[in-house]
């Protein structure tokens, strides 16, 4: 009776590390269009396809695409 709450409970944690650390539990998020505005700097590691910004609110990964409009900065 006790090897088999042992057992359960092991596998309960088991499962419940493994949806923690299962890359499909992450959020990725696609937008069409989206008007705002930023402030931050740019930190280290920003490439010609990934802005990277340092915001008071923390840091922000912006993926440029093709369609980017950068003619004003």
């Amino acid at each position: 009776m006790k090897k088999q709450m042992i057992a359960k409970l092991s596998l309960i944690g088991c499962l419940v590390i493994g949806a923690l650390m299962f890359p499909g539990s992450k959020m990725t998020v696609h937008a069409d269009e989206i008007m705002a505005t930023v402030q931050g700097k740019v930190m280290a590691g920003t490439t010609t396809d990934l802005l990277k910004l340092s915001t008071k609110e923390g840091n922000m990964e912006i993926k440029l695409d093709g369609g980017t409009d950068a003619s004003s900065v």
